[in-house]
């Protein structure tokens, strides 16, 4: 499907994007916060009112609430320039200051995709998971298996382990430290529970199809697919069959300053502790 769409979030202008492409955003954004726009169009449209999404979203989305009032003009302007380009879109009535709408990147964006982020998150979380096992054994005076156990074996063990571990904490807390680090929010399908049965269900496809359940070469496979389905789809396989939702905020850059530290210092303390328990047992 070629890129031929354009969409809006009513302060900015995106594409030209896939269908697909679009589709995510409208899931992450909410319909009513999402215009759409392709060569032909009068002017910005509702996904609603464009037969190629409303099909898609009546079934998953509710209707869209009544406009906001204004003091004038159409959420739509019109354009009197050439059929090829892309309309003006009229600010957000909260919108305290009028501002100047960008100029589109003529580029495809994954900019909201955010698959590196997603990535690194997950390697925090096993970072966490990792410190928390070597302080388990050593609480019950019983010696790690990180010191001289098999890195493949190793590997294949904690990934495995940390499946549930992942489930619990996005049960009990809503978030992983990962997560919340990198601002990323998972969300199941509208009506669905947030059970630990979801969240495990979630937790082994990402371990399965996105991680190869940690066998050497395998793993990269898998990643190469999910990045690609994640980029060209604008969702994960096993987050389009599941229905889950994944959005991102907006990292600080005293956020990202918080996340090399965060790093840092578990790599620190997992050294020092394996150190620690050599030196014992």
């Amino acid at each position: 499907m070629s890129g031929d769409w354009f969409y809006s979030d009513r302060e900015k202008k995106f594409g030209p994007c896939t269908a697909q492409e679009v589709l995510a955003q409208i899931r992450e954004s909410g319909v009513e916060n999402i215009l759409v726009w392709k060569n032909g169009f009068d002017g910005w449209e509702s996904p609603l009112d464009v037969a190629e999404f409303a099909s898609e979203l009546t079934q998953e989305l509710p209707p869209i609430p009544p406009p906001l009032p204004t003091s004038g003009g159409s959420v739509a302007e019109k354009t009197s320039k050439s059929a090829g380009s892309v309309p003006a879109v009229e600010q957000n009535p909260e919108q305290h200051e009028a501002s100047i709408v960008d100029s589109i990147d003529q580029e495809k964006t994954v900019s909201t995709l955010h698959p590196w982020r997603r990535y690194f998150a997950r390697t925090l979380d096993v970072f966490f998971f990792c410190m928390l096992l070597i302080l388990l054994f050593a609480a019950v005076g019983v010696p790690s298996f990180f010191e001289d156990s098999n890195d493949i074996l190793l590997n294949l063990l904690l990934l495995a382990a940390y499946v549930p571990f992942e489930a619990f904490c996005m049960t009990a807390f809503g978030t992983t430290l990962g997560k919340t680090l990198y601002k990323i929010s998972v969300k199941p399908a509208s009506g669905s529970n947030r059970t630990f049965a979801n969240y495990l269900s979630r937790a082994v496809q990402v371990w399965f199809r996105g991680l190869g359940i940690g066998i050497p070469f395998v793993v990269l496979v898998t990643q190469i697919f999910a990045y690609r389905n994640l980029r060209d789809k604008g969702q994960t396989s096993w987050d389009r069959d599941g229905g889950w939702t994944v959005s991102h905020g907006t990292l600080s850059g005293g956020r990202w300053l918080l996340i090399i530290a965060s790093y840092l210092g578990f790599i620190t303390v997992m050294m020092a502790l394996i150190a620690a328990e050599s030196a014992a047992f």
